[in-house]
């Protein structure tokens, strides 16, 4: 057979045709430098011993440092002081910030190594597929980026040594900050930790706090009653904080009057004025029963959020408003310091303050209405990251879910890149609504969600973890009286197991939905089952069973008028053929699979379909059209800053150079891929290395 037969079977521009076989690429990915330091703290005041004593430790970077409180206190301003430190010297630390927030103290559970490690991986530029799915190969991996770099290190609200140590750099040019509500002596002794102890702020910083906030001219004229506030907030800047922006926000009223309300409101509840956790509860109670209605509303509805942050658009949502209506009442709870504004459209609370919310959610709303807002936030969250997976992948042939929750109104993306900054905001927040949908009866939501999780986890090689959230939506798949809800879970925790090189568990869960599906007779379900199945059998090498439910699905596919799905079945039938040396089948569904990429407009599937067909030249000898098919994959993959994509084709491109004899540009496309690999961390970097290092020098 010729190898003519794939030329000019587009017509029309399938991406930049590359003119005398060179490739003008992107240059590889430089290391990102994070920044991922919260906002700085306004009116910090204070603290200038601490401060000293950090400052001092500058030269000691290789050991950790522990902020840590007095007797566990909460509200004295353990992050403040990290934060605002590390803004103070982020110069010295030209490499970077990381900053993670290890809820130790927070209601929900404390945030585990592996899950912190992942986000300052991929912040320091380790591709998704490149992240080992090990907690010791991570921190190992962690280590080695930050031997020879200088970056600081923010681990906030920690709750033991064990949830810390993974994440120590262990070089001495960085500095690692955490704070902590405990001792954590283990930290101290083991890995040599410095341990800086907060009390309550001096009674001259806690005034110079209050003429901050307040104004000097109003402290100097009620100086006693300033000294008498500075007492019932037991000098805890939190407590402070809120009492003083309640007396700035009422410029009528005197401090001594608003002063006599606390007291009064603390002897009311019979405490000691030295129970510092009485002085911040007293103080809270104070500041919510001063708001309006509707703000006092949203501050006990948002401690209902299962996540750790909360944007504007979660907020309307569980609070029924819309984002417009909801804004002012949040920039009402900020003046307040009743809660903190992280980002853009971000908010958190903090430890102490949601507790306190949650506390008064649960003594003044009805456990019906807080269900009912948790579930209307849970179904926001499930139809949101429906729309987004669309929005990531219009061309994917999948049904969007028929929601039922009434009133909910989603977010709407404009684009890939919008619905991916989504799920990169809401990462951490989505598995706590998972987690919180499967711990409470809300089977449906937690069957779904992670079908709707599949496409970002996928683009980023989070393997192990998808098949952590595929297992949630199987468990309470098996809650609901819905078959076909339960076939979507078998096929996700399958495609999930399959992606994890599990084949063996994945072709189990397939099976078992291939099974349901042929008994229901569903056209859809059993076509995406004759695909999953045969995908699963094909990576076990079992090539001829798998070309068979391969056929089955393109079948079923083009009478359901699924293009993308049909354009898939149609890659891995050439795939198999060329495997098997059918070349002409092979060059019939490969073009097949092409013209429908280019029908669609899909120039990643086409970079896909290009990269098979450059394989079938190869196999036919026809080297200069495998070049050029190579060569556009190539091109694709790197318009699409896909850098895994980019390298893999590129080390094609160089091994067919190598073949024609031009040894000098196969060396230099080879060099540009392996700086490609080691850029993005990817495992091949070691097999394509050693690949170079035997090859005969160029000529």
């Amino acid at each position: 057979m010729s190898g003519d037969f794939t030329r000019n079977v587009v017509h029309g521009d399938a991406g930049t045709v590359i003119q005398g076989h060179e490739v003008h690429l992107h240059a590889p990915p430089t290391v990102p430098t994070p920044r991922q330091l919260p906002p700085d703290v306004t009116h910090f005041t204070g603290r200038d011993a601490e401060l000293t004593a950090l400052d001092e430790l500058l030269g000691h970077a290789a050991r950790p440092v522990v902020i840590s409180a007095i007797a566990g206190i909460g509200g004295v301003g353990k992050t403040s002081l990290a934060v605002h430190w590390a803004h103070r010297v982020h110069d010295r630390f030209p490499d970077g910030q990381l900053y993670a927030n290890l809820r130790g103290f927070s209601p929900e559970p404390p945030l585990p190594p592996a899950q912190v490690l992942t986000g300052f991986l991929t912040a320091l530029g380790v591709s998704g597929t490149s992240v080992p799915q090990d907690l010791d190969a991570m921190a190992a991996l962690y280590r080695s980026l930050l031997a020879d770099r200088q970056v600081l290190v923010v681990l906030d609200n920690a709750a033991t040594a064990e949830q810390v140590r993974p994440l120590l750099p262990g070089s001495a040019r960085s500095l690692v900050l955490v704070t902590s509500r405990n001792r954590l002596p283990g930290l101290v002794a083991r890995d040599g930790a410095h341990r800086i102890t907060l009390g309550e702020l001096p009674s001259g910083s806690a005034l110079a706090l209050l003429q901050d906030i307040v104004g000097v001219a109003r402290i100097g004229a009620e100086h006693d009653a300033a000294h008498t506030l500075v007492h019932q907030c037991a000098g805890l800047p939190l407590a402070l904080r809120i009492a003083a922006e309640r007396i700035a926000d009422r410029p009528h009223r005197t401090i001594s009057d608003l002063t006599a309300d606390l007291v009064a409101r603390r002897l009311d509840t019979l405490a000691s004025p030295d129970d510092n956790g009485t002085a911040v509860r007293t103080v809270f109670t104070w500041s919510y029963e001063a708001l309006p209605l509707q703000a006092a509303k949203v501050f006990r509805r948002l401690s209902l959020h299962p996540g750790t942050t909360i944007s504007t658009h979660a907020a309307a949502a569980l609070t029924r408003t819309t984002a417009a209506e909801i804004r002012p009442v949040l920039d009402t709870l900020t003046g307040g310091h009743l809660l903190t504004e992280i980002g853009r459209d971000r908010f958190q609370f903090h430890d102490l303050v949601r507790e306190y919310a949650a506390e008064t959610a649960r003594a003044q709303d009805s456990a019906e209405d807080r269900a009912d807002c948790v579930r209307h936030l849970l179904g926001w969250y499930l139809h949101t990251a429906d729309l987004a997976r669309f929005a990531i992948y219009p061309q994917s042939g999948l049904t969007p879910f028929e929601h039922d929750n009434t009133g909910v109104d989603p977010l709407l993306f404009d684009d890939r890149d919008d619905a991916l900054a989504w799920h990169s905001d809401e990462h951490t927040n989505l598995l706590s609504v998972l987690t919180y949908a499967s711990n409470h009866g809300l089977h449906r939501i937690a069957a779904l969600l992670p079908s709707c999780l599949a496409i970002p986890y996928a683009l980023n090689g989070q393997w192990a973890a998808q098949v952590e959230i595929a297992a949630i939506a199987l468990r309470s798949a098996s809650q609901l009286n819905d078959e076909n809800t339960y076939v979507l879970a078998l096929t996700v925790c399958g495609e999930a197991l399959m992606n994890a090189n599990r084949l063996d568990e994945a072709l189990q869960h397939v099976q078992e939905a291939f099974d349901l599906a042929t008994r229901s007779q569903v056209p859809k379900d059993l076509a995406w089952a004759h695909h999953t199945i045969g995908l699963t059998l094909y990576k076990q090498g079992h090539t001829d069973r798998a070309a068979d439910h391969f056929r089955a699905a393109l079948a079923l596919f083009q009478d359901l008028h699924i293009p993308r799905a049909e354009g898939a079945a149609l890659g891995l039938l050439g795939e198999i053929c060329r495997q098997q040396k059918k070349f002409e089948e092979a060059g019939s569904y490969l073009v097949r699979a092409l013209e429908i990429s280019h029908d669609m407009g899909s120039l990643w599937n086409q970079a896909s379909v290009f990269h098979r067909l450059s394989q079938l030249s190869a196999d036919l000898g026809a080297l200069d059209e495998a070049v050029g098919h190579i060569q556009r994959s190539v091109q694709i993959y790197s318009n699409f800053r896909d850098f895994y994509g980019t390298a893999r084709t590129l080390w094609m491109l160089g091994d067919l150079l190598d073949r024609k004899g031009d040894h000098g540009r196969a060396a230099r496309v080879l060099a540009e891929a392996l700086a490609i690999f080691d850029g993005i961390h990817a495992p091949e970097a070691e097999e394509l290395r050693a690949v170079i290092a035997a090859r005969p020098p160029a000529t």
